[in-house]
């Protein structure tokens, strides 16, 4: 395989795809609900991997086919937008929100920490930014992660806004 095809095979067997797999379907299952993921079907699959990397990155743009059988049916702004994301949480939200407090206290009172004051630093800037987006809420909850994971830690079974560490 090339380079890319080995990649690609990396992700869909022992990295990036099965734990979003495995994390979808746990999401799903806790809110009655039924997610799938529309291109993972293997003949799909299989059929992709037989193709050569041009036919899979050109011009500039990943997902090569998909944006080629989609041209005259997706409007052109859309089949050519190269910022696409996936799902995302609204972490922004939630940490200005429910888990403002606790985290508040968290990122404030724990010493001894290494990650502490680049996380404390990081959190006193989230706050201070009177408007924030996505990408800010990514940002200082990975900066503020490492502290609130040990925190959670050293308290016991119970972790982050009640939930136990089981969970």
């Amino acid at each position: 395989m090339d380079l890319l095809s080995r990649g690609l095979y990396e992700a869909l067997h022992t990295t990036f795809l099965p734990t979003l797999l495995r994390n979808y379907d746990r999401y799903s299952m806790a809110c009655g609900i039924e997610t799938r993921m529309p291109f993972l079907d293997w003949r799909l699959v299989c059929f992709t991997f037989a193709l050569p990397w041009t036919s899979k990155i050109g011009g500039g743009f990943t997902k090569r086919i998909l944006r080629d059988a989609m041209e005259g049916i997706l409007p052109e702004p859309i089949r050519q937008r190269r910022t696409k994301r996936g799902w995302e949480s609204p972490m922004h939200s939630w940490l200005r929100g429910p888990m403002r407090e606790e985290i508040e206290e968290i990122v404030e009172t724990s010493s001894g920490l290494p990650e502490q004051e680049a996380a404390r630093q990081a959190w006193r800037r989230f706050l201070q930014t009177p408007k924030v987006s996505r990408d800010d809420g990514e940002r200082v909850w990975t900066a503020i992660q490492p502290v609130v994971w040990r925190t959670s830690l050293t308290r016991g079974t119970r972790g982050i806004v009640g939930q136990s560490l089981a969970d």
